[in-house]
């Protein structure tokens, strides 16, 4: 299993956002579930976080709070030429400290159908107590073996939010794209820091 964990790499002057607007509920961008037809054309906005107001810098993958994936649209042209499986992009407009548009050439990256793929007993899971199919914490991160499509080079992972797994082909080539505002994680470094 190839896979590494997407995960944001800050800059300096990087912009945050808050919770986006245009959704009745962020709970289905985090559970998986298809969102491109509902909006049906319409699209998402987030405002910059007020608590930085200096931080104005759009990076190409956008720090949120909500561990969902906003990308610039050249991000999104590299991973819509990989002709990923159950992966949406929804349409994003971030706006800027003045209220303004800063750029609507955002995209919400929403991996559906999410892989039930995770070990709960070698990854030492404990289940959430009000949602008993979310994982609340982890001591690592164990797939089981043969249960990731081998055409899924970019998904989540069932019961567990804001986590998504590249396949390292993929990161690789988003590396050497130069995109900002993106790392990769090993799965054996997770939960780490």
């Amino acid at each position: 299993m190839d896979y590494l964990i997407w995960r944001y790499c800050d800059a300096d002057g990087a912009c945050s956002i808050m919770e986006p607007t245009g959704l009745d509920s962020i709970v289905p961008l985090k559970e998986g579930t298809p969102l491109l037809a509902e909006l049906g054309g319409k699209g998402l906005s987030a405002a910059m976080n007020p608590e930085s107001p200096d931080d104005i810098l759009l990076l190409d993958n956008v720090h949120n709070t909500d561990g969902i994936l906003v990308v610039s649209g050249h991000f999104r042209a590299l991973l819509e030429a990989q002709s990923l499986r159950d992966v949406e992009f929804l349409p994003i407009s971030i706006i800027d400290h003045k209220g303004r548009v800063a750029s609507d050439d955002y995209w919400v990256v929403h991996p559906t159908n999410p892989v039930d793929a995770i070990d709960l007993v070698a990854s030492d899971c404990k289940m959430s107590r009000i949602k008993k199919t979310r994982i609340q914490s982890m001591t690592r991160l164990v797939l089981r073996p043969g249960t990731v499509p081998a055409d899924r080079a970019l998904f989540r992972l069932q019961g567990l939010w804001g986590v998504t797994l590249v396949h390292r082909a993929l990161a690789d080539a988003i590396t050497a794209a130069g995109l900002t505002g993106v790392e990769w994680q090993e799965l054996s470094a997770y939960p780490g820091a």
